[in-house]
């Protein structure tokens, strides 16, 4: 029954858009327009001289109009016309919705206001380095019909000539003034308010990744010196407000990892003994992860000048590992330290170590064949506490041919079993240099087997074994897999007089 009812609805919408453009030429649009108004149709742009940049300048600024015109659909205004053939109704039936649902009402010219708009569109164009821009309006009527046209006189595109850092002998403005190489405000580049907000923003990078773990962009403004043409002097300028920990290098004084976290042992946190590691201190009840996972992963460690970098990729390595559903990072200032320090906590909540997923499905096949497989999975996570994940895949599957010429009736069979091991660490003959990838690179060993068996064709067992790596680059968005040692062993068994003259025919096929 929710089938049809379905069908009946899609059906419906597909045949209502043909029958209002067979309404369309005798449909009164204005219906609802009152006589006073006028139905407006939106906004234009045009300017008053070529200029490079209109493209940029028109999508930008016809993002400030109001309202949106009433939608097309293939050219035509389908949701106003649905709207102006119906009348409201409470009842739902067709004309409810072709009026409430489909329908939409028309958009008037006096739900517009030209100088809100005109006054967005200059401060826009202010934003995009024209500081010298006007904007006019005028709005235009054709019969019933309305729209607003805005004139645009952009002027000169201002642009960046010299930025000036910080020059005074103070820690923050030294590290402010180190970053100025990888500045985004360089000669030539327009005067943008994007721009300079991406500024702020890597200045703050730069300085978080140096141990200023208070700093934020807002604690940074320009001063813009435009009197010199379409050029612009800016200087980089510290606001005079900036708290005392915003100015000051933190470092990790104690690093705790929880590898077994649960919210119902929150209370008795601190009286679960820890175990020293390299570069923090571990915490595991059972134990269920050998710290030396996390010394080959984390890149925060105590005693070292706290980086958003280094913090921000430890998180994502723990993500990597599919070991946890949960992970929560915590940074809390030490009172009445000799130099300012942080205790940095770690929250790793476990996923449970074996999982189980079954699949049952059927199928037909155009060559007569009908069949049912089962699959299974089974997934043990940190099988030897090194973040280790093992994946056994079982399948099975029957066919049966249900329908033939000669009424000859056979079946196939089919079982596979294949057993993928990782680890998240590679084993080689030499050594490579560690990157600060987000992604861990992986070892795999992978072993499986088949068994198919078709009576009319041939029986074959096959094995294969591989070992090999996984890793990613590019910035995590290219990933590679390598296997350098791959067996595979295919023993075809019971081969019939059939499919000899079958591959007799097509070699490719032996």
């Amino acid at each position: 029954m929710i089938s049809t009812k379905r069908k009946v609805t899609s059906g419906l919408k597909l045949l209502l858009p043909s029958i209002l453009l067979v309404l369309v030429s005798s449909c009164n649009i204005y219906r609802y327009v009152p006589d006073n108004d006028y139905l407006f149709t939106g906004s234009k742009i045009s300017f008053d001289t070529k200029n490079k940049d209109e493209s940029e300048i028109e999508s930008e600024l016809l993002s400030k109009t109001w309202p949106a015109p009433n939608q097309k659909i293939v050219l035509i205004r389908l949701p106003l016309i649905s709207y102006s053939i119906s009348k409201p109704s409470e009842k739902k039936r067709i004309n409810y919705f072709l009026h409430e649902k489909f329908g939409e009402p028309p958009v008037l010219l006096s739900q517009a206001n030209p100088t809100t708009m005109r006054r967005r569109m200059v401060t826009q164009m202010h934003d995009l380095g024209f500081l010298n821009a006007r904007v006019s309006d005028s709005v235009v009527i054709s019969g019933r019909k309305s729209y607003i046209n805005f004139r645009i006189t952009p002027g000169a595109r201002y642009i960046f000539d010299t930025l000036i850092f910080p020059s005074d002998s103070s820690a923050l403005s030294q590290a402010i003034a180190s970053t100025a190489g990888n500045t985004l405000l360089k000669k030539g580049a327009p005067f943008k308010l994007d721009l300079i907000k991406a500024e702020r923003e890597r200045i703050d990078l730069e300085l978080r990744n140096k141990g200023y773990f208070f700093f934020i962009p807002d604690f940074l403004a320009l001063a813009a010196d435009t009197n010199h043409l379409n050029h612009v002097y800016a200087s980089i300028v510290q606001k005079p407000d900036i708290p005392a920990e915003a100015r000051s290098i933190y470092t990790i004084s104690t690093f705790k990892i929880y590898s077994n976290y649960s919210s119902d042992r929150d209370s008795a946190l601190h009286f679960i003994p820890w175990k020293q590691a390299s570069g923090f201190k571990h915490i595991d009840t059972l134990p269920r992860f050998k710290p030396v996972l996390f010394e080959q992963n984390i890149l925060l460690k105590e005693g070292e000048v706290y980086s958003y970098n280094s913090h921000r990729t430890t998180v994502q390595r723990m993500v990597n590992l599919n070991n946890f559903k949960f992970i929560n990072t915590t940074f809390t200032p030490v009172e009445n330290a000799e130099t300012p320090s942080l205790e940095a906590e770690m929250f790793l909540t476990p996923y449970n170590r074996r999982a189980l997923q079954a699949e049952i499905g059927a199928y037909s096949k155009s060559n007569n064949f009908a069949g049912t497989e089962i699959k299974l999975k089974l997934t043990n996570r940190n099988l030897f506490h090194k973040g280790d994940h093992v994946d056994l895949d079982l399948s099975g599957g029957f066919e049966r041919l249900v329908k033939s010429k000669d009424n000859e009736l056979y079946s196939n069979q089919n079982y596979t079993g294949s057993l993928n091991f990782y680890r998240p660490v590679f084993y080689l003959p030499f050594r490579i240099k560690r990157t600060d990838s987000d992604f861990i690179p992986r070892n795999k060993i992978s072993a499986g087997a088949e068994y198919l068996r078709k009576p009319k064709l041939y029986t074959m067992r096959s094995v294969r074994l591989s070992y090999g790596y996984i890793w990613k680059s590019g910035g995590d968005k290219w990933e590679h897999s390598l296997d350098p040692l791959v067996l595979n062993v295919v023993n075809p068994t019971n081969i019939t007089p059939e499919y000899d003259s079958t591959l007799a025919a097509d070699p490719n096929l032996a």
